[in-house]
């Protein structure tokens, strides 16, 4: 119960720099933003593109376990670019 309070705190804190720093593409995790927009937005791609006789090629790339086995290293690095030291110092603490 703790640790669910004080994450919601920090991300409180946080979500006005992270949504300053990400870009508008970015759907997963943020709030009024879903995959479906993510859905719609590819359709429409695709259909400009059959409208404009364009080729093109698709990748999807499944990230299931990415969150289990991401560098931690790596993700604090990347996070002290966008946010204060006691943020990554507190991310640190839970890896």
């Amino acid at each position: 119960m703790f640790f669910k309070c004080l994450e919601r705190l920090i991300l409180q804190r946080i979500k006005p720099v992270l949504e300053e720093s990400t870009i508008v593409e970015q759907a997963g995790f943020r709030s009024c933003r879903s995959t479906c927009d993510q859905v719609l937005a590819l359709s429409t791609f695709i259909e400009n593109g059959f409208q404009l006789k364009q080729k093109m090629g698709v990748v999807f790339l499944d990230l299931t376990a990415a969150y289990d086995t991401v560098w931690h290293l790596g993700l604090l690095l990347k996070l002290s670019k966008v946010l204060p030291t006691w943020v990554v110092d507190t991310v640190a603490m839970f890896l």
